[in-house]
């Protein structure tokens, strides 16, 4: 397997189980971004640590509320 291969699996992976992890959002929701990580194997983590994946920081350094 190819390095680019690689990568993409392992970005997969830690995708797939920071959608698992996420307390924020309910089973269904994981479901759905299970299913969007692995059928879009390049955007579909990108989309997940975009905007799915909850930060406890702002754009600006402080928490948030």
């Amino acid at each position: 397997m190819e390095l680019a291969g690689l990568v993409l699996v392992a970005l997969a992976l830690v995708a797939v189980v920071s959608v698992a992890r996420a307390r924020h959002i309910g089973v269904p929701a994981k479901v759905g971004w299970t299913v969007v990580v692995l059928f879009l194997p390049v955007f579909g983590p990108l989309l997940w640590f975009a905007a799915g994946q909850r930060y406890p920081y702002g754009v600006d350094g402080w928490p948030r509320r």
